[in-house]
């Protein structure tokens, strides 16, 4: 399915850390989203639960995170 919408610049995926138990591991998500910002990447990508991208989960960077 092609929605029309275009990306431009850098549009990095986004991996989802766990824990040795298998939970979230938000530090770990709070420093990569950190590194990506210091990047300067344009767009973030959060795949779905399989992996799989999904283009309403392209996720723009703000100018100014403050």
């Amino acid at each position: 399915m092609n929605s029309g919408q275009q990306y431009h610049g850098l549009v990095v995926p986004e991996v989802t850390p766990v824990t040795p138990t298998g939970q979230l591991d938000q530090q770990a998500v709070e420093r990569l989203v950190a590194t990506l910002l210091g990047a300067s990447v344009d767009r973030i990508l959060v795949p779905d639960s399989i992996g799989h991208p999904n283009p309403a989960d392209v996720l723009p960077v703000a100018a100014s995170t403050e």
